[in-house]
């Protein structure tokens, strides 16, 4: 039998060693687990708010070793962890919020040597990973001098620079209104590939959504 371990902090417990059934020359002997935490924080009005929801892996190469999920207080807790070198990386962002790829490395020697990304970690001051919310872009179409909606255009918003943001939205319901979401910073190209019947298209137009006080605009 064992304990589990106190989270932030190494502890050792008993584990067995067994062949077969049967518990190997020398018994038990002693293994230590460890813990870390961070911190999912997201931005709002320029100032971090915790966010729930965001699901990390930690891998022992390239193998998947623990997963987490942030709480309420926007704490991401792994526990019972050996010795060695990780990689945790987030999987799924909170609703609303852009995916951070980021992969960190994690190198755990006993309980006061834990290391993030070469930093020292400190239990009372977990490392945060921040979030920047996703932004949207709204288009309505209209036409000329009118206040009336004009279906039948379709348009296309594409990455710039090597991104894989690739929507096109009224090719398949007529529309006159067009909501492009969860768009991170960076520059589009808006296309109209289609205009209404009798219109012509107009011509393409860069679009760049850039970062203030951590929001998206």
């Amino acid at each position: 039998p064992w304990n589990s371990p106190v989270m932030g902090g190494g502890r050792t417990t008993n584990i067995y060693r067994r062949e077969g059934d049967t518990v190997s020359q020398g018994g038990a002997y002693p293994v230590d687990w460890y813990g870390f935490k961070l911190k999912k924080v997201g931005i709002k009005n320029g100032q971090k708010i915790p966010l729930s929801g965001a699901i990390f892996a930690l891998y022992k190469g390239n193998e998947p070793y623990r997963t987490a999920v942030s709480d309420d207080n926007g704490d991401i807790q792994f526990s019972e962890i050996i010795g060695g070198t990780y990689t945790f990386k987030e999987t799924s962002a909170p609703s609303g919020y852009i995916l951070d790829p980021t992969e960190h490395t994690i190198v755990v020697t006993d309980n006061q040597n834990i290391t993030i990304d070469g930093k020292k970690y400190d239990v009372n001051k977990p490392t945060e990973v921040v979030n920047t919310k996703s932004t949207t872009l709204q288009i309505n179409k209209f036409e000329f001098g009118e206040s009336k909606p004009l279906k039948g255009a379709v348009f296309r918003l594409q990455s710039k620079n090597g991104g894989n943001y690739d929507v096109t939205i009224g090719d398949v319901l007529p529309a006159s209104q067009f909501i492009f979401s969860n768009l991170a910073k960076g520059i589009y190209t808006l296309t109209e590939t289609k205009a209404p019947a009798g219109y012509k298209t107009i011509p393409p137009l860069d679009i760049e959504v850039y970062e203030e006080n951590g929001e998206l605009k």
